[in-house]
């Protein structure tokens, strides 16, 4: 029986190197994109081999659905990737309740929805499957102005090892991926938007133990192995994708 895997957030970016990277993995994947451009453009790359639903994650009927059509056609749905988020810039002091509320909907409680509608599916089948959230480091390290943003990512570490802890004898895994700087539209827009571009872009690189910025298919061949059976033994963790910068300590100055 063919396996099938959702994919949030995959017109672009993380999201879209996840996509491709399960496609070349032989998944047939449905991925959910917001932006109604990146969603068509999503819908021509994958023809036939997977299905997309423009929509947003907040919404349940959009997540819904996309669980219907990964089940269509006597596939199974084996993998749930939560990767859609957002990242408002405010101190505590600065905070609107309606920032919380977007950031807090989007980065996780659409990870809590989606796990509840795949780990059902999981259980249903009976053959078992994979969570897995695209958090970052900001779950671990904190930065100005990010207040809502580090707690929905520190979040997504209590969310994966319920699930673990919970499923796990029902063949349910489920891990967070943690990526540092990543080569993005977002990252390449905030850096520009920067008075001195270059050299927020050498910062980055500076805070890094690799010195390099990573790219997103880096973090999609680490989602790739953990949803695949060469990590059965791997669940409730968070990977860290992010060039050795939680590990050298160095903050973001």
């Amino acid at each position: 029986m063919d396996r099938s895997a959702v994919v949030t957030g995959a017109g672009q970016g993380i999201g879209l190197a996840i996509l491709r990277s399960l496609l070349a993995d032989g998944w047939y994947v449905v991925g959910i994109e917001r932006l109604e451009r990146e969603a068509a453009q999503l819908a021509r790359e994958l023809e036939d081999r997977g299905d997309v639903i423009a929509g947003d994650v907040v919404d349940g009927t959009v997540l819904q659905e996309a669980l219907q059509r990964a089940s269509m056609g006597g596939r199974d749905l084996r993998a749930w990737i939560h990767n859609a988020g957002v990242v408002p810039r405010a101190a505590l002091t600065e905070l609107e309740p309606g920032q919380l509320r977007t950031v807090l909907g989007v980065n996780l409680e659409a990870a809590v929805w989606g796990a509840q509608m795949a780990v059902r599916a999981f259980k249903g089948h009976g053959r078992g499957g994979s969570v897995v959230c695209i958090s970052s480091i900001h779950g671990r390290v904190s930065f100005p102005s990010h207040l809502a943003y580090d707690v929905s990512k520190a979040a997504l570490d209590a969310l994966v090892r319920n699930i673990a802890v919970e499923y796990g004898r029902d063949g349910i895994r489920a891990n967070n991926v943690a990526p540092g700087p990543i080569r993005t539209p977002h990252l390449e827009r905030s850096i520009a938007e920067q008075a001195d571009a270059l050299s927020g872009l050498a910062r980055l690189e500076r805070a890094t133990a690799l010195g390099r910025i990573g790219q997103a298919e880096e973090v999609a061949a680490v989602v790739s192995f953990l949803v695949s059976d060469a990590a059965s033994y791997v669940t409730g963790q968070t990977v860290y994708v992010d060039g050795g910068w939680s590990a050298q300590g160095i903050a973001w100055q």
